[in-house]
């Protein structure tokens, strides 16, 4: 098996764990990002974004934090975790 495919086979890991819109939130807060920023990595609308936030939250790997108009989703240290586990050298950012 090459490289390339071990690398697919690798990445599709988290997504058959959380889902493919959950994984992508998770990959995309390297940084902590508001929720219209997540929307847009979606190409979905805000709720939609909030929706799959919502799910991360309760298992333990996002918070919201609301900054004047704002919430921004950060991930915690289990998000941090995961993705570093199935995604080694991804950067991780948590709080």
């Amino acid at each position: 098996m090459g490289h390339v495919e071990a690398d697919a086979r690798e990445a599709a890991r988290l997504e058959a764990l959380v889902g493919q819109q959950r994984a992508r939130l998770l990959r995309a807060l390297d940084r902590p990002r508001t929720v219209g920023e997540l929307a847009r990595t979606l190409i979905a609308v805000p709720s939609a974004a909030t929706h799959q936030v919502t799910a991360l939250e309760a298992a333990g790997l996002v918070v919201r934090r609301r900054d004047g108009r704002c919430v921004v989703v950060h991930r915690t240290v289990r998000g941090a975790r995961l993705v570093e586990l199935y995604e080694p050298g991804t950067p991780t950012s948590a709080t």
